[in-house]
């Protein structure tokens, strides 16, 4: 007859009970992080390699939130080494961004951000990786983060046209679009965007919160547009200008 006495086989709980959340001994580490860290990490993550601030967010929505969660331009976790490259893929949805400074291309998938959008394009019109969005039906313009799929909204550009005098606000959407069309973009004063309409030769400017565009007439075209910190500079075929945008209405001024 075996013994009583005979020591037991220790039981462990198995995996699932070990990592039973509803416990309430279990610790959501991920979430009590604080935010102060969790934003030091994603700029840490984005100083090395901006993959790794996509794995970043990829751990809790609390981590996601915590870069891109507000409607204010934060530079500081913009894309600046990657450009939007052209795609022969006629899905709205999936994009192909290349790094200029190691030459490596990734492919980001249901970025469902940019259906019905228009976005500009050319090497002025993606501000340090920023994608710019024209609403096609309502023509708000969005500032899109590929990386964080941070979303920020702007004013319709239908405000450029309110208390217009003549026939500018009864113009069809097809035609206003074309007029439109965001050849340029850069900032200014660290929270403010810069547009530039090559065909009416228009500059406008708005941060997130505005109601309406501000506007700057220009009669000439600009050969290249260029943010350096917190500066946005405009090159005509004459002169060099820096877009002031601490007056009211705004104004380009020449600086060499």
């Amino acid at each position: 007859m075996a013994s009583s006495n005979q020591p037991q086989e220790p039981q462990h709980p198995n995996l699932r009970q070990r990592l039973d959340i509803s416990n309430h001994t279990w610790r959501n580490w991920a979430n009590g992080l604080p935010q102060e860290m969790r934003a030091l990490i994603a700029e840490r993550a984005l100083d090395t390699d901006e993959k790794d601030l996509i794995r970043f967010r990829a751990v809790c929505s609390a981590w996601r939130d915590s870069i891109g969660g507000e409607n204010r331009i934060n530079r500081g976790i913009h894309p600046r080494r990657w450009i939007l490259l052209p795609e022969a893929s006629d899905a709205a949805t999936l994009c192909k961004f290349g790094n200029i400074a190691t030459g490596e291309c990734i492919q980001l998938q249901n970025l469902h951000q940019l259906a019905n959008h228009t976005v500009a394009e050319g090497p002025h019109g993606n501000p340090e990786g920023m994608l710019v969005l024209r609403d096609d039906t309502s023509f708000v313009i969005r500032l899109f983060n590929p990386l964080t799929r941070q979303l920020i909204h702007l004013p319709s550009l239908k405000t450029l046209v309110v208390g217009v005098e003549g026939d500018d606000d009864q113009m069809p959407d097809e035609e206003f679009g074309e007029l439109h069309e965001v050849t340029a973009a850069g900032f200014v004063g660290g929270s403010k965007l810069v547009l530039y309409f090559d065909a009416i030769k228009m500059i406008a400017v708005a941060k997130p919160g505005d109601k309406d565009w501000e506007v700057v007439a220009y009669d000439r075209p600009l050969m290249s547009v260029a943010t350096i910190g917190d500066h946005f500079y405009c090159l005509s075929t004459e002169s060099l200008f820096e877009f002031d945008a601490s007056t009211s209405p705004p104004q380009l001024v020449v600086v060499s």
